[in-house]
């Protein structure tokens, strides 16, 4: 039996005993100087790392408060080694600086030997121009990301004082939106612009917020917008994202839509507060230049899990005084998801989906998995692609397209229940769509033709409606139930998004159903068990099922 709830390890790794922290203040706490690395139901794992304590550090608190608190806490006693570390990384914060200097990066180290370490490593050494005096180095500026992600790597953490002072913008909230609605921000989105606008200048001015999906994010970057009065460039995952981004400016801020801009396509048009998406944007090198030649005072990359990406990467080069990443989640197949922290800034908030549930904004949801078995011309063609090495994409494609998973939607799909159904496929959600008679979100159809089947959805006009990737980005209100027929591998990130969809309280059901059609004894099978095991991770329950199951009405649908 323990006597207090954590239990600490000599290598930073914490176990939280959720029993004994029933409404998540110690969770939430450790989220202050650790990585959340899971939260299943019973036990949940920090660690300790030398970015998160640095992290802290840069928030003002010291060493001696962080050892306090989980020597209060921890059942077991604190090793003198893992105080070391503490006292040693918090005490590196300021220790390293980035600075221009005639044109040139300078990277200036309080000590020799902070120069020394990062001397020996081979790939920084590679983009040294020159060695100062007084223990600085020289970079070219336009190598400054780069370097961040090389430094982060090795463990060193540089305050970034080459951030320039943008435009000064008039914009504040309005106080009954303009379609007719009060509007207050909640508590804890208070909390998470305060928190960004208390630390980010210690760092140079950037910083992390993660927040849930559907806790109101893009709030969070308005009022940290309407607290900084600066030009603004918002960049997102697509244009859907975008054009949700302008909508909510325009309703719940007093700009005037001139000084909003979509960033596109030609004629390039810039405005106080500009609108692009990643793949746009550094797919046009004209686009990119006019873009960055503006005095920009923040930028915020939304949906920041993209920003790691060889493609995307790039677009932490836009100047400006202030930037600041969005993210549900920052996991990614490649694990490249922290290099976010290294070059946009430390995380300087974190929402529990236990936290939001306690402060009741967030919906029950019940995790089933119905697994279905391949119809014989399907397990045929699955062998024979199989033997004949014709490759996964092929192997996923049957799996997605199983006749039989025709078997279950007929007994999940209920006339009576608001329902979406989410497919990587587009040929199968087309395929559904047509034969069940449900509207279908896709690229085929223009931005206006998909606002408007979301907004009969939301409006309670159609019960049901299918979508692919393009979904992902619109709101969806009172959903009972989500079920997913194919998916993107393994993705992890596609998974949590897709459960995001049924997370905000509302007026339907208090507890979502979460299902999930898999065939079996398939590679869709081996890569749901890896989405499956974020989820538990994240602290969703599973029941699994098979067809026969399903059909004796085991599940409650």
């Amino acid at each position: 039996m323990y006597s207090k709830p954590l239990i600490v390890h000599i290598d930073g790794t914490i176990f939280l005993n959720n029993s004994m922290d029933p409404d998540g203040r110690l969770a939430q706490t450790l989220t202050e100087f650790t990585d959340l690395i899971k939260m299943p139901e019973g036990v949940y794992t920090f660690k300790l790392t030398s970015f998160s304590l640095w992290s802290a550090a840069a928030k003002g608190y010291v060493a001696a408060e962080v050892i306090s608190f989980l020597k209060s806490y921890s059942h077991n006693k604190l090793g003198l080694y893992l105080e070391e570390k503490i006292n040693y990384v918090m005490n590196q914060y300021r220790r390293l600086r980035l600075c221009e200097s005639e044109n040139y990066l300078a990277l200036i180290a309080k000590d020799e030997k902070i120069i020394k370490d990062i001397l020996s490593d081979k790939s920084i050494s590679k983009l040294l121009v020159s060695k100062g005096i007084h223990n600085t180095l020289y970079f070219k500026m336009s190598d400054k990301i780069e370097l961040k992600q090389l430094l982060f790597k090795i463990e060193l953490y540089a305050i970034d004082e080459t951030n320039k002072v943008g435009r000064s913008l008039d914009i504040n909230f309005l106080r009954t939106t303009r379609s007719g609605k009060e509007f207050t921000l909640r508590d804890y989105q208070l909390e998470a612009a305060e928190s960004y606008l208390d630390n980010n200048a210690s760092v140079g001015g950037g910083g992390v917020v993660i927040m849930p999906p559907r806790s109101g994010k893009t709030c969070v970057g308005l009022k940290i917008v309407e607290s900084l009065n600066m030009t603004t460039l918002i960049i997102t995952e697509n244009e859907v994202s975008s054009e949700k981004w302008k909508q909510e400016i325009v309703d719940k801020m007093d700009l005037s839509e001139n000084s909003i801009e979509l960033y596109k396509k030609e004629p390039h048009k810039v405005a106080p507060i500009t609108i692009t998406d990643y793949a746009y944007i550094t797919s046009d090198r004209k686009a990119f230049d006019l873009l960055n030649s503006y005095e920009w005072g923040l930028v915020i990359f939304d949906d920041v899990h993209r920003l790691p990406a060889k493609t995307y990467i790039e677009t932490a080069n836009f100047e400006s005084k202030h930037k600041l990443a969005l993210a549900a989640t920052l996991e990614r197949s490649d694990n490249q998801g922290n290099m976010v922290y290294a070059v946009v800034g430390p995380k300087w908030y974190e929402l529990l989906p236990q936290t939001l549930r306690t402060l009741g904004y967030l919906k029950s949801i019940e995790c089933v998995e119905v697994k279905v078995p391949l119809s014989e011309k399907d397990k045929e063609l699955y062998l024979y692609s199989e033997k004949n090495n014709l490759g996964n994409y092929k192997l996923r494609e049957i799996a997605a397209f199983n006749a039989m998973k025709k078997e279950a939607l007929n007994v999940l799909i209920n006339p009576h229940k608001r329902t979406l159904i989410a497919s990587f496929y587009k040929d199968l959600a087309k395929k559904i769509s047509d034969e069940y008679n449900i509207n279908y979100i896709g690229d085929e159809s223009d931005l206006t033709t998909r606002l408007q089947v979301v907004e009969k959805f939301n409006k309670d006009e159609i019960n049901s409606l299918i979508y692919t990737l393009l979904g992902v980005q619109f709101e969806f209100t009172n959903i009972d139930t989500l079920i997913s027929v194919s998916y993107r591998q393994a993705s992890t990130n596609e998974e949590y998004l897709r459960l995001g969809k049924l997370m905000e309280i509302d007026k339907c059901s208090e507890v979502a159903k979460f299902i999930s059609i898999i065939s079996t004894d398939t590679v869709e099978e081996s890569d749901y068990r890896l989405r499956r095991k974020s989820l538990i991770n994240y602290g969703f329950r599973f029941s699994i099922f098979d067809l026969a199951d399903l059909q004796k009405g085991g599940v409650d649908s």
